[in-house]
């Protein structure tokens, strides 16, 4: 194992560019004294990683915009410097790193979840990721792919640990407080005890590896039809038809036991139907697409009779897996005559739709208190 005082040693000189970069961003690359820096110190370090480090510098100092990354190590420690893209920042060039783990999944089911996703346990970061709402590195934020064509390979990196953190920060006072004894039951007990960072840990990387595998299914999969989707309401609809998918996925997937499948799909529904609301009411933001998703599809189970909401409490009926279902097929047929559409006409249609089950009828941006009472609700209890 490489010793942390060499990471500390590379972090060190990789801080001192992100400052320099703070006050005085490069156009589009590293400059020359910056490269030279991370050399220098790479120089210093014994072992294949570090000279597999130098590599990939030297490489990017040739060509910097035919390279993603200043450079991404193989094997432990798994290390990664990259230049990004902050569309509208004061500073749109930002130089940030992560020091990681990957999060594996079993074999069968990789084989049967092809996914772009890759869940990372982060073990320290450049201050640029610290925040609780870097929760994923998608394709489009890596600097060499502004502007271009997302491809269906380019992986997206999850940062686990923000999920965890936020399930027991918000999920888990919801289901506690606000759900029926009888609903959620298999998630509320792999939830407390010992081994439930663990568990919740594992279930959020099955989460985002279906999640990233459903993307890619239906009539309009992205990344081919991103740019149908890429506005505020078109993606609320499609990240909740993305786990809606997955949940029916699951329900199918015979390499789960039925234990595993009640407890997958539990934490996926959960985690999107429940928490995004609540946890923008929490913070005093406005809504995101998240939370948007999150509000069409409780509306639509709720006519649908899928789940209730009696007394301030929250309660999955026996045909909620049919009313998932149902949401499944709107959203399909919904995709195929988008598919007819000129892309104007089809992103209207996405945010029509959105709007009509959402509840969210203004034609300016959704408002906090359009949402069901029944968040509010959850987040004034937590709050408490």
């Amino acid at each position: 194992m490489v010793a942390e005082e060499s990471l500390d040693k590379l972090f060190g000189t990789l801080d001192e560019i992100r400052r320099e970069i703070a006050v005085a961003p490069p156009p589009d690359s590293l400059e020359p004294r910056h490269i030279s820096a991370i050399l220098h110190t790479l120089g210093t370090m014994p072992g294949e990683w570090s000279a597999h480090l130098r590599e990939q510098v030297r490489a990017y100092e040739l060509a910097p915009h035919e390279r993603k990354n200043i450079f991404r190590s193989e094997s432990e420690p798994y290390v990664i410097a990259s230049l990004f893209d902050v569309p509208g920042a004061p500073h749109p060039i930002h130089f940030e790193y992560a020091w990681f783990d990957h999060l594996r999944v079993s074999d069968e089911v990789a084989a049967n979840f092809k996914s772009i996703a890759s869940p990372v346990w982060l073990r320290r970061t450049s201050a640029g990721l610290c925040s609780e709402r870097v929760v994923a590195l998608f394709p489009e934020n890596w600097k060499n792919k502004a502007g271009k064509k997302v491809e269906l390979d380019d992986e997206v990196l999850y940062f686990i640990n923000r999920f965890v953190e936020r399930f027991f920060r918000y999920s888990l006072p919801i289901l506690e407080k606000f759900t029926a004894p009888e609903t959620f039951s298999t998630l509320k007990r792999a939830a407390v005890g010992d081994g439930a960072a663990e568990r919740i840990r594992d279930l959020s990387v099955l989460w985002m590896r279906i999640h990233e595998h459903c993307h890619h299914l239906g009539r309009l999969p992205i990344p081919e039809f991103l740019h149908l989707k890429s506005t505020r309401f078109a993606g609320a609809v499609e990240e909740m038809r993305a786990d809606v998918l997955g949940i029916l996925e699951v329900s199918r997937f015979s390499g789960f036991s039925a234990e595993e499948r009640s407890l997958i799909s539990e934490f996926m529904l959960s985690e999107r139907l429940l928490r995004y609301p609540v946890e923008c009411l929490l913070r005093g933001e406005a809504i995101n697409y998240d939370a948007i998703g999150s509000q069409i599809l409780l509306q639509f189970m709720l006519k649908a009779g899928g789940i209730a909401i009696v007394d301030g409490k929250f309660s999955l009926g026996p045909n909620w897996v049919e009313s998932v279902e149902s949401y499944a097929r709107e959203v399909g047929g919904l995709e195929a005559e988008v598919a007819k559409m000129q892309p104007k006409q089809g992103r209207r249609a996405f945010q029509d739709f959105a709007k009509l089950w959402g509840g969210f009828y203004s034609d300016s941006e959704a408002r906090v208190d359009e949402l069901n009472p029944f968040f509010m609700k959850c987040a004034e209890g937590i709050a408490a």
